[in-house]
């Protein structure tokens, strides 16, 4: 059974939105996962809670009977809120582990006189990408995506759009369609994924974020959710194309019409982890990230 959340913690709501958003834009995130929207549609899986430490955010994950989590704290001075997070750890009997701890995080937590024992955690690394190289194509690198994208064009007369509220039924339709066809309900990943995507779609006006779908004949090929990280960053959430064999070549589509048409005001694009997922890997190292966002999993050694 998941951990009751403990007194002076609450779950992610909509009405916390403002809080999260007001120390993201003081403190930018390096992770992926540090958008509200990205919380929030994750918010049951993770089984997230929160409270502030001396005006620093303490996030921390519930959803492992064995451990509490905690995610990376936000704010200029860290230490307390790792203190205040091994204290509950000791009170629960429980052990705490910090994830997806950005390099900087860990630097600065080191700097405080927090003693850490930290190991990669390479397949929640993100991969991040120029712009201009997501949205242009050029070069010998994206030959083969080049190659892709023309024969879904040759297949297909599509059109791109960003998302707006008749795109949004259109991609909740789509994704029904996507998870028949993938059996999602056999899948506790895909299963999971499912739920915190129609969270995302069934709140979009609220979060913010945002998106386009690419269709041919008044039918959904593909689509793509994303939104601001910093100030020079996006990061795309989801991305999803038609498994059907005409709609070959529907991810490389969507993922160059986002970052030309949606993306233009960004400087670099950050396109999430790879999971461990051989295939996924090569597909992200295959469009040439300009760097990789190193995350780590550490423990509270004193």
């Amino acid at each position: 059974m998941p951990i009751p959340v403990p007194d002076g913690f609450k779950p992610i709501e909509l009405d916390d939105k403002p809080v999260f958003d007001e120390l993201f834009s003081r403190f930018e995130p390096e992770i992926s996962e540090y958008t509200f929207t990205n919380l929030f549609m994750w918010r049951d899986h993770y089984r997230f809670a929160w409270r502030t430490v001396e005006g620093t955010l303490l996030l921390l994950s519930f959803a492992d009977e064995r451990k509490i989590v905690a995610f990376p704290p936000v704010g200029s001075t860290l230490g307390p809120a790792i203190d205040a997070a091994t204290v509950l750890a000791t009170d629960l009997g429980l052990p705490l582990e910090l994830h997806r701890l950005p390099e900087s995080c860990l630097q600065q937590l080191q700097a405080e006189g927090c003693s850490l024992a930290a190991t990669d955690d390479r397949s929640n690394w993100d991969y991040v990408y120029r712009q201009a190289d997501l949205s242009t194509l050029q070069g010998p690198d994206y030959a083969d995506m080049r190659k892709k994208i023309s024969r879904f064009t040759r297949d297909n007369d599509w059109t791109y759009k960003p998302l707006d509220e008749e795109a949004v039924t259109e991609c909740l339709e789509f994704q029904t369609d996507w998870c028949t066809a993938k059996a999602c309900h056999e899948n506790p990943s895909l299963h999971d994924e499912d739920i915190a995507i129609r969270e995302a779609l069934d709140h979009w006006q609220e979060l913010g974020f945002t998106g386009g779908i690419i269709t041919a004949k008044g039918k959904v090929l593909a689509y793509t959710l994303g939104e601001a990280l910093t100030s020079t960053c996006a990061v795309v959430h989801v991305e999803k194309g038609s498994p059907a064999q005409k709609a070959f070549g529907a991810y490389q589509a969507i993922n160059q019409q986002f970052a030309k048409e949606t993306c233009k005001d960004f400087e670099f694009i950050n396109r999430e982890q790879d999971l461990g997922e051989p295939g996924l890997r090569r597909s992200k190292e295959a469009y040439a990230p300009v760097r990789m966002v190193r995350k780590h999993v550490a423990t509270v050694t004193t």
